[in-house]
């Protein structure tokens, strides 16, 4: 499995009704894949670290000793009495591998991914010290996408030669508010003129489609299925104007080696994102997972019709307010459960 967090490209980036234009290239591949069309943004997952958490662990990123969003920069366990997909796949034999760009001690992603059984993690001060001549590669946050997909098509081909099952998850950063435009990216947004944000996501959009070109046409397709999300809604841009025309949306669509086609309108959030995923991938898995569960037909495969709604509309049925129920006393109360002892609990 192949698994890309989209830094910030949430949904309304590729209606054509909101961003018209040259439609986005990662539109492309949505006709190949099986596309969940009204997944919503809840609190305590509207940032990056948030978002890895809930799609991973199917909780709210909630820690009362954190004074801000990304004071999560701890050393300790991150929250380890969480059960989250790559701890279920470790189990089954995976090799969990993480590329991104980013530093990775910030916002404590790395001890999250140490805390739940990634093998290999790689961030900005490996690719500093591996290409030290390369300083160009680099903007605000980061080594930019490009390399990074070329780095990560690598070890994927890499990975896929050898006979044990991996997952290999990716975070981008090019398209981080307020937009970091790759300077290689010739095609860019023609409609609105010198829009950064709308630059990066169209050409961050062509990045992705490339990469999963790339997979499937090498000979290991066949055994990979690719998940392409974004981590969270965009935060504050010079595209927010034209997000804001309709109700924001996560992206999230699970592309199978198939090429099976599906769309899937029932409502959903981070939390459903994992059970999903492991549903994609032949894990028997039809039961709640921490507060998500599988919006995939249970038994009957290809049928729209028997997919479900989020697990959070089951538990709070009368509660319309969905984007705020993660701060429920129910949830806060679950949630300090999983940070054992790092809370005295």
């Amino acid at each position: 499995m192949v698994f890309i967090y989209a830094e910030s490209m949430e949904a309304n980036f590729f209606d054509n009704e909101v961003v018209q234009g040259k439609p986005n290239a990662l539109n492309d591949m949505k006709q190949s894949s099986i596309v969940f069309n009204n997944m919503m943004q809840t609190s305590y997952t509207g940032w990056t670290i948030a978002g890895m958490v809930a799609s991973l662990c199917g909780v709210p990123l909630q820690m009362p000793l954190a004074s801000s969003a990304n004071n999560f920069n701890i050393s300790a366990d991150f929250m380890p009495n969480a059960e989250c997909v790559s701890d279920l796949l470790k189990k089954e034999g995976y090799n969990v591998s993480f590329l991104g760009g980013a530093n990775l001690n910030f916002a404590g992603k790395k001890a999250f991914l140490k805390t739940h059984s990634f093998d290999n993690i790689i961030g900005k001060s490996y690719f500093q010290k591996k290409y030290p001549e390369n300083k160009h590669d680099y903007n605000k946050w980061g080594l930019r996408d490009r390399p990074l997909f070329e780095y990560a098509l690598n070890d994927y081909l890499e990975l896929a030669a050898k006979p044990n099952p991996f997952a290999l998850f990716l975070l981008t950063l090019d398209t981080h508010a307020p937009g970091f435009p790759d300077p290689a990216c010739t095609d860019k947004y023609q409609s609105i003129k010198n829009n950064r944000m709308l630059d990066s996501v169209h050409c961050g959009g062509q990045l992705i489609k490339e990469y999963i070109q790339n997979i499937r046409n090498s000979p290991y397709s066949n055994d990979t299925v690719i998940v392409v999300m974004s981590d969270h809604l965009a935060h504050k841009n010079p595209a927010n104007y034209l997000l804001k025309k309709k109700l924001r949306k996560l992206m999230f669509m699970i592309n199978m080696p198939s090429g099976e086609h599906q769309e899937v309108e029932n409502l959903g959030s981070h939390y459903d994102i994992g059970p999903t995923v492991l549903s994609s991938i032949g894990f028997d898995n039809c039961q709640a997972f921490g507060f998500g569960r599988n919006m995939l037909s249970c038994g009957v495969k290809g049928n729209p019709a028997s997919s479900r709604n989020g697990r959070l509309l089951e538990l709070f049925p009368a509660d319309k307010h969905l984007i705020k129920i993660a701060g429920h006393t129910r949830i806060k109360s679950f949630v300090r459960t999983k940070w054992g002892d790092f809370l005295g609990g």
